[in-house]
């Protein structure tokens, strides 16, 4: 990565009606209410070559997509075509972050390519209501997951998943309670023939009763269902039920001049998987 360069975001947008705009162009759209574990939030793959250094806000790539939003009072409806089938770019061989073995070289990738026949759909509703959001999200797309080929040489991303999900927020007194929830019906692992559903499920608290900051805790689960041993050997120790925390706190000194922020993402149910931790 000596020289790289990344248009991200470059859109146009017009207004059809008073309560109706268009978008079209390389664009971020973030779904869900979590700000440190995506559950809901698939539309944009992430930059993860250099974990845990940044928020997730500032990984997402842009990917070129038309976008038709309808508003009415407290509702916003939105239609999505992806055109673009862009994926997370993840550490490579040789890189500090890199999972791969010593001496390992970096698998082929196949991806399906930008055409007509490969435009995906997408499509949420959501409510800003006084005291609490919700949103109602429907994906059908390809899965930000590749999988091996040819007897484990080549990784592909050709699968292609249904995805529904949920998003909840409501505020009590100093408290922000979270929910997420997302159900994939076809996913592809590694050493089974036939694709697995999947469901993703995060509860979460943040309390904002400090003096200029907060302080807030998030937990997910994934889980496989009709889980099969051979995953766990073929995809490098995957279990049926895996686990995602996140602790945050966020603190503002001198009339807001000074922003002290404290970042730790753990992975397992006693973190036994590792993780990340950042303060800045």
């Amino acid at each position: 990565y000596e020289t790289e360069i990344d248009l991200n975001e470059l859109n146009i947008e017009l207004e059809i009606f008073q309560n109706l705009d268009f978008k079209v162009g390389r664009q971020v759209v973030v779904w869900g209410k979590s700000d440190s574990i995506r559950i809901t939030d698939i539309l944009n793959p992430l930059d993860n070559r250099t974990p845990g250094v940044v928020d997730i806000k500032n990984l997402r790539l842009g990917r070129t997509m038309s976008k038709l939003d309808y508003y009415a009072n407290d509702l916003n409806l939105s239609f999505i075509a992806l055109h673009e089938n862009r994926f997370s770019k993840n550490p490579r061989k040789d890189s500090d972050f890199s999972s791969l073995p010593i001496g390992a070289n970096d698998f082929p990738i196949i991806q399906p390519a930008d055409s007509l026949d490969n435009t995906t759909f997408a499509m949420s509703l959501n409510g800003a209501f006084e005291g609490y959001d919700l949103g109602f999200y429907f994906a059908d797309t390809y899965v930000d997951k590749p999988y091996l080929v040819e007897n484990n040489t080549i990784l592909k991303y050709d699968n292609k998943s249904k995805m529904l999900g949920f998003a909840y927020n409501q505020v009590i007194d100093s408290f922000l309670l979270k929910t997420e929830i997302a159900h994939f019906d076809n996913i592809n692992y590694n050493g089974v023939s036939g694709n697995k559903a999947r469901t993703d499920l995060l509860l979460g608290i943040e309390y904002s009763g400090i003096r200029d900051g907060s302080i807030s805790y998030e937990i997910a689960l994934r889980k496989i269902h009709d889980y099969e041993d051979s995953i766990k050997d073929a995809n490098a120790g995957k279990l049926e039920s895996e686990y995602q925390q996140a602790l945050r706190f966020n603190q503002s000194y001198l009339n807001q001049t000074l922003d002290f922020n404290a970042v730790v993402n753990v992975f397992g149910n006693t973190g036994q998987d590792g993780g990340t931790a950042r303060f800045e």
